[in-house]
């Protein structure tokens, strides 16, 4: 039995505790001198806030929803200035959703700009948002 717990449990147990969110520990169960069984327990790792915190956003990151900086709804405003429209219209076909309502260019427009702000770049995309 010594071995079984030096070369099986005792390795699992560490290995768990170190790459896992959970420490586990355990404790023999015996009959008499007979060791009949293990009691397992399982507890969550404490965690700092500040921890948790990092792992959900890194602030040395750009956000890759924003472009410059700019958020959904001054994206919106951008799409909707006139001047952008006529500069960039032929980016989107009369036959699709974004070319038949106001509503579908500007959300096209936005996921574009959101996906690949290279493409609009006649100006700075700042200026669209003085009109």
């Amino acid at each position: 039995m010594g071995n079984f717990k030096l070369r099986v449990l005792d390795l699992a147990v560490k290995e768990i505790n170190e790459k896992s969110d959970i420490k586990v520990s355990y404790t023999q169960v015996k009959k008499g001198r007979t060791i009949t069984g293990f009691k397992f327990v399982v507890h969550e790792k404490l965690k700092t806030k500040t921890e948790k915190t990092s792992k959900l956003r890194d602030v040395d990151t750009a956000d890759m929803f924003t472009v410059e900086g700019l958020n959904d709804k001054q994206l919106g405003r951008i799409v909707r200035n006139p001047a952008f429209m006529a500069e960039y219209n032929h980016l989107v076909s009369p036959t699709s959703p974004a070319g038949k309502s106001q509503q579908g260019w500007e959300f096209e427009m936005v996921n574009r700009l959101k996906k690949d702000a290279s493409q609009f770049k006649k100006r700075p995309i700042r200026d669209y948002l003085e009109y």
